[in-house]
């Protein structure tokens, strides 16, 4: 996936996607992202350097987000539904 995509893909999901903005090629940083929410807290990233993800690091851990998120979306309903038959 290319790097606008990915873009896209986080802001869908509330988040933002951060290129580490060193320009020495050795710094182990360089050319590399992260994934931030709207507070600026990071959500995913490379625990050395602050930042570390591929771009396939990156659509890994967004479709993670999705996964969790259905999770969520699906034991909330469920939780409806239990709760309207209880009563």
């Amino acid at each position: 996936m290319n790097e606008d995509r990915l873009r896209r893909m986080a802001r869908q999901q509330g988040l933002r996607l951060q290129k580490a903005r060193t320009r020495d090629w050795r710094n182990p940083a360089y050319g590399t992202y992260r994934l931030v929410d709207e507070n600026n807290i990071i959500v995913a990233y490379n625990p050395a350097n602050g930042y570390g993800l591929s771009l396939e690091d990156v659509a890994d851990a967004l479709a993670e987000e999705v996964k969790a998120a259905v999770a969520i979306a699906k034991m909330t309903a469920a939780a409806a539904i239990f709760s309207e038959a209880v009563r």
